[in-house]
């Protein structure tokens, strides 16, 4: 468990390979680049994969994208710069710049509200805080980052969001989370069909069933385990010229030959010594010198078990060479090497050895707690740094704030002191000349009312001479009615004596039914007639007055008595019939009343002559 748990953070941490053709592309592309957006996106990517062969140049690309993406104004540039430039600020133990990286990726892409590039952020957040050890928070962050790009088509980053989940869980001793983030990871693996994504994940999974068979001793889990590893070496051995991290097979192959080791019967020493050398000769390759000095403790194990103490012996001296002849001293790793010597010469019996790599490792192990002492202080320095830098900007923000607020105070106060003088001259000015016009107003108001009382006066006299004409218009046409009444009358004894006649008279049957039809027709014709005179004789003068109103007075007597035939629902043929005419003649006085009334061409004067009655 230690040595996977140590090798799940040199993921994170340390990467020595990258493919050298990547790299000169790049270098091309920002050369040939015009647009300093672009230019900078592109160094912070070549930035981010220096780190892991030459720090220096790495930092030093960093700072440079950094201050080409400022200097494009362009914001999602930005972004991206800080979020390749947070990783390599990691790498070059530069706390600050890595927090500052992170909080302004995070801050310019909540400020332009794109949900991608926030998630993106989020997760670079989650990164920032799980090296400041702070897993809780980073967790959070993670969380937030898969909220966002959930419906999206980042399936890296939402693989690594799950993987970094997983592991953080694995260090908890959470297996049930540890499980189920660890299937997550490898689902959106597989939709993403990045080579060193999959691996991650397939490591992941077996590294899942090794912490399942470590807890159960099944050996289906133990089965389960080496075939997700085994997956996850296939797919780097097919891909291994697209993978950066290549790490990642040496840690893979060590945790095989873990697996394998930890199986008491049947021992299989040559899947051991396969997967060791495996790792041995690619770490050899990346100069890798952890892979090497774990895998040469791997190796010391097999020959303990197999009571084979001068080999093991041999293989932990080889680890201690190596560790001492690195130029770069890294305490954990040499205090491993120390204590696994001096654990190999106390079992046998060599006290003065054993002794003597104790003090080393106590010597190495001292050296590593102050290491982490002082990193925790440089965090710790680092987060108060920041903070403060933050408090300090918004202080400065509100103060700019404040002082605008003034500014626009103090021209706010002189505008109104200007204003208040103008309208206290304007004033003055104007309060004689108002007293002069009120005389002049009130004088004006009464010719007005006096003028207005004699106006509705004309008024009234008008109206009133308006309803005599109706009403004598209205008496006119009852007479006419009446007229035409007696008129009907007349006709209809002369119709009925013809019928009475024509009765005696001997016709043929076809002859007296068309006489008949005749008759009753005219008959009911003189019937409707009769309700037409009761309707006209109720009509309301108003319906006259607002007729002559519409027409300026043009209408005639006689277009009246059309306008009231017609308002009474008489047809054509009605009308032409009650007033003597052709129907011809009754369409043409529809025609010219229409006109007379200003009615368009489609208006129609029916529907009009209701809406007024």
């Amino acid at each position: 468990m230690q040595l996977r748990y140590f090798i799940f953070l040199l993921i994170f941490s340390t990467s020595l390979f990258s493919q050298q053709k990547k790299w000169e592309t790049l270098q091309v592309q920002i050369a040939q680049e015009k647009d300093w957006g672009k230019k900078a996106i592109l160094t912070a990517d070549l930035a981010a994969d220096f780190r892991f062969i030459d720090i220096k140049k790495s930092y030093q690309l960093a700072n440079e994208a950094i201050e080409m993406s400022e200097n494009s104004k362009n914001m999602e540039s930005q972004i991206k710069t800080h979020i390749f430039c947070t990783k390599v600020f990691k790498k070059a133990d530069s706390i600050s710049q890595m927090i500052n990286s992170g909080n302004e990726a995070l801050k310019l892409s909540q400020k332009l509200n794109n949900k991608i590039l926030l998630g993106l952020s989020w997760h670079n957040k989650g990164f920032v805080e799980m090296n400041l050890y702070e897993s809780d928070l980073a967790m959070q962050y993670f969380f937030k980052s898969l909220e966002l790009l959930e419906s999206s088509k980042e399936y890296v980053t939402i693989s690594k969001n799950y993987y970094y989940i997983y592991g953080l869980y694995a260090e908890k001793g959470e297996l049930d989370k540890e499980i189920k983030y660890a299937n997550s990871c490898l689902e959106f693996a597989e939709k993403s069909m990045d080579p060193e994504t999959l691996c991650l994940a397939y490591q992941a999974i077996g590294t899942v069933f090794s912490d399942q068979y470590e807890k159960t001793s099944k050996p289906e889990m133990w089965q389960k385990s080496v075939k997700a590893f085994e997956k996850s070496l296939a797919i780097f051995n097919e891909n291994s010229e697209q993978i950066v991290s290549q790490n990642q097979f040496g840690i893979v192959s060590l945790n095989l030959a873990n697996l394998y080791i930890s199986q008491e019967r049947p021992l299989q020493k040559d899947k051991i010594l396969f997967y060791t050398k495996s790792a041995i000769e690619n770490a050899k390759k990346n100069n890798d010198i952890i892979i090497q000095v774990n895998a040469l403790q791997i190796l010391s194990d097999l020959a303990k078990k197999e009571k084979n103490d001068s080999k093991a012996e041999k293989h932990l001296l080889q680890a201690k060479d190596l560790v001492e002849k690195n130029t770069f001293k890294d305490e954990y790793l040499n205090s491993s090497v120390y204590y696994s010597l001096a654990n190999f010469y106390e079992e046998k019996k060599k006290p003065n050895e054993a002794l003597f790599f104790y003090k080393k490792y106590i010597d190495y192990f001292s050296k590593l707690n102050d290491h982490r002492k002082k990193s925790n202080i440089r965090i710790l320095e680092a987060k108060f740094q920041t903070q403060k830098k933050e408090e300090q900007l918004q202080l400065l923000t509100q103060k700019n704030r404040l002082q605008e607020s003034l500014i626009y105070l103090y021209l706010a106060m002189a505008i109104l002191a200007i204003l208040g003088s103008v309208f206290l001259y304007r004033s003055n000015k104007f309060k004689l000349k108002f007293e002069k016009q009120k005389s002049i107003v009130l004088e004006t108001q009464k010719e007005e009312a006096e003028l207005l009382t004699k106006l509705k006066e004309e008024e009234n006299a008008r109206i009133e001479a308006e309803n005599r004409l109706i009403v004598s218009q209205k008496q006119q046409m009852q007479k006419q009615l009446l007229a035409g009444a007696l008129q009907i009358e007349h006709k209809n004894e002369l119709l009925q004596s013809l019928k009475e006649k024509f009765n005696q008279e001997k016709f043929t049957d076809k002859a007296q039914l068309k006489l008949h039809q005749i008759l009753q027709s005219e008959m009911q014709i003189d019937n409707n007639l009769d309700q037409v005179k009761n309707d006209l004789q109720d009509i309301n003068p108003e319906f006259f007055k607002k007729l002559n109103e519409k027409s300026g007075q043009k209408l005639t007597t006689l277009d009246l008595k059309y306008c009231a035939a017609i308002h009474s629902n008489l047809n054509t043929k009605q009308i032409a019939m009650l007033f003597s005419v052709e129907p011809e003649s009754v369409r043409m006085s529809k025609y010219r009343i229409k006109q007379k009334l200003n009615l368009g061409k489609n208006d129609d004067l029916e529907d009009y002559l209701k809406t007024i009655g």
